[in-house]
C-alpha cells in the first residue's frame, strides 16, 4: 500500500517454545507460546485494547476472518474444534495432592479437564499469577515454589527454602512468599529469590500493589520493592491491606478493635471499636468496607469512611471465608452448607443486613483453610464451590437481592477441591517494545495433527486477520477408492 493508504493498525504473529526459543513447527499435544505484536501507525495504542485470539481447523466452509471475528465476539464461541485462547481457566488444588486445570467452556463429560499434575506432598498454598498467566504453588516439605502454566510443565521458581507457606501475587509478576521456617518474606520470580525481608512474619495479605505483613511483634505495609510504608509495633490477630483510589492503608485486628493506618499518616492510626473479637479480616476492592469475622458466628461490617461498625451479620455456622466482586461481598460458612451475597450498595448504618442466601448442599464440612470462593475477573462473577459435590456455582452481584438460583454450574474434575483459583488465559500485554508497538502473549496446545490457522481480532472496526499455524502434521493417508480391497 502507499503510505497514505496504510492501515492504522499493523499486526504480527509468531510461535515459540514455552521458554521463548524459536519454534519452526508445532507438535500436536505439546504446549507453545503465541506472541502477537500490534503497532499503531497513527500514534499510541489504547490501554483498554484487549485483543482476542483462537485457533481453528482449516475448512472450506470457513467464514472470512472479519466475519468469523464478528461472529465470535457476538456469541463468545468459535466453530467446532476451535482452540480458544480467551476467557478463564480454573486451577483446582485437591485434598489428594493434585492440581487440575479446567476449562469451564468445555463442560461436556471430562472434556473440561485441560491438564492434571500430582505432587509428592500437599501444597500449602496456590495463587494465580495474572502477569505471567500461570498458577504458583508452595511445597513446604521439599522447600520449593513451583509454577504451572495451563498448558505447560511444572517449573521450579525457587528451591532449598525453609518451609515456604503462604503466597500472595506480586504486582510485577511472580509471588510474595512467607517462609515459615525463618519468618522471612521473599519475592520470587523467574530468576528465583530476588528479595529476602527478615520480618519474623506469621501471615501476609495482598491488595493491589501493597502487601500487609503480620509479624510476632509488629504489623507492616510494604510496597512492591519490599520497602515498609507503614510499621506499627504490637501484636495482632489478623491483617489486611487496602490499595484503592482512597489511598493505601494497613488494617489489623487487636483485641476487640480494628485499627487502620493510612500511608499518608502512618504514625496516626485510627481505632474502631468492634465490641467482639475476630481473627479474620477482608477489605472490599474500593477500600470502603472491612469485614471482620472468625472467632464466633458473627461478622462485623465496618464502613471505613465512617470509621464505625454499620452492620453485624450472624449465622448458625461461623463464616470461614469472605471474597469480593466490585460491588458485592460473598460469605461462605464453615460447614460448607451456605453462601451469602451482600450487595455493598445496600449496606447502610442502622439498616438490617440484606444477605442473599444460596444453599450449597454440601454434605460435609470443607477442610479448615479451604479457599472455595474464586472471583472470576473480568467477568465480575464469583465461583462458589461445593467441595464434596465437585461442583462450582457461578453467582454475581444480582444474587444478593434477587433470590434467583445460579444460571450456571460447573463440574469440577479430580479430587475433592481444597483451593480454587481463576486465571484469565487471554492474551496478556507485555512491556512496550517501541513507540506505538505493544506485545501480547499467551499459551496454547493443539489437540491433534491437522491444518490450523489462528484468528486474531482487535475489536476495532474490522481489525482482524488470520495466519497459518505451522503444525508438524503427518502426511495424509492415501484415499481408499470405492470397491478397492485394502490389505
Amino acid at each position: 500500500q502507499s503510505p497514505d493508504r496504510r492501515a492504522p493498525l499493523e499486526a504480527g504473529i509468531s510461535f515459540t517454545a514455552p521458554d521463548g526459543a524459536p519454534l519452526a513447527r508445532i507438535t500436536p499435544g505439546q504446549p507453545f507460546r503465541v506472541e502477537l505484536s500490534l503497532t499503531s501507525i497513527t500514534g499510541s495504542l489504547p490501554r483498554a485494547l484487549r485483543p482476542m485470539a483462537w485457533i481453528r481447523p482449516v475448512a472450506l466452509s470457513d467464514l472470512p476472518c472479519t466475519e468469523t471475528a464478528a461472529a465470535y465476539r457476538a456469541t463468545g464461541r468459535g466453530s467446532a474444534g476451535t482452540v480458544d485462547l480467551n476467557g478463564l481457566v480454573f486451577g483446582i488444588l485437591t485434598q489428594d495432592e493434585a492440581l487440575t486445570i479446567l476449562d469451564p467452556e468445555r463442560s461436556v463429560g471430562t472434556a473440561n479437564l485441560v491438564s492434571a499434575q500430582r505432587f509428592d506432598e500437599a501444597p500449602a498454598a496456590m495463587i494465580a499469577d495474572e502477569v505471567a498467566g500461570r498458577f504458583i504453588l508452595s511445597l513446604p516439605q521439599s522447600g520449593r515454589v513451583v509454577a504451572v502454566a495451563p498448558m505447560g510443565p511444572v517449573q521450579d521458581l525457587a528451591m532449598g527454602l525453609a518451609q515456604p507457606d503462604a503466597l500472595a501475587p506480586h504486582p510485577f509478576g511472580g509471588v510474595w512468599v512467607l517462609e515459615k521456617g525463618s519468618g522471612d518474606v521473599l519475592i520470587v520470580g523467574d530468576k528465583g529469590v530476588t528479595a529476602r525481608l527478615p520480618l519474623n512474619a506469621r501471615a501476609i495479605a495482598v491488595a493491589g500493589n501493597r502487601l500487609a505483613v503480620l509479624a510476632l511483634d509488629q504489623v507492616a505495609l510494604l510496597d512492591p520493592q519490599g520497602t515498609a510504608l507503614i510499621r506499627q509495633a504490637g501484636q495482632a490477630a489478623a491483617v489486611a491491606a487496602s490499595a484503592s483510589d482512597q489511598g493505601a492503608a494497613l488494617l489489623w485486628l487487636t483485641g476487640d478493635r480494628l485499627r487502620i493506618a493510612w500511608a499518608d499518616a502512618p504514625d496516626a492510626p485510627l481505632e474502631i471499636p468492634l465490641h467482639r473479637r475476630h481473627d479474620r479480616l477482608a477489605v472490599s476492592p474500593d477500600g470502603r468496607f472491612a469485614f471482620a469475622f472468625g472467632g464466633g458466628a458473627e461478622v462485623s461490617v465496618v464502613d471505613l469512611s465512617l470509621s464505625r461498625v454499620v452492620q453485624v451479620v450472624g449465622h448458625a455456622s461461623p463464616v470461614a471465608e469472605v471474597a469480593f466482586l466490585s460491588g458485592a461481598a460473598f460469605l461462605r460458612t464453615g460447614d460448607g452448607a451456605m453462601a451469602g451475597i451482600m450487595d455493598l450498595r445496600m449496606i447502610k448504618p442502622g439498616a438490617q443486613p440484606v444477605v442473599g442466601q444460596f444453599a450449597l448442599g454440601a454434605t460435609s464440612a470443607p477442610d479448615p483453610g479451604a479457599a472455595l470462593l474464586a472471583p472470576m475477573q473480568p467477568e465480575d462473577q464469583m465461583l462458589v464451590v461445593n467441595a464434596p459435590g465437585f461442583t462450582g456455582f457461578v453467582l454475581d452481584t444480582s444474587h444478593g437481592t434477587s433470590g434467583k438460583p445460579p444460571m450456571e454450574a460447573i463440574p469440577l474434575r479430580g479430587g475433592i477441591p481444597h483451593i480454587v483459583r481463576a486465571l484469565d488465559r487471554g492474551l496478556r500485554r507485555s512491556m512496550a517494545q517501541a513507540s506505538g508497538t505493544e506485545r501480547f502473549t499467551t499459551a496454547a496446545r493443539l489437540p491433534m495433527a491437522a491444518e490450523y490457522e489462528i484468528v486474531v481480532s482487535a475489536g476495532i472496526g474490522e481489525a482482524s486477520f488470520c495466519a497459518p499455524v505451522p503444525v508438524d502434521a503427518p502426511p495424509p493417508a492415501p484415499a481408499a477408492l470405492p470397491g478397492t480391497a485394502l490389505a
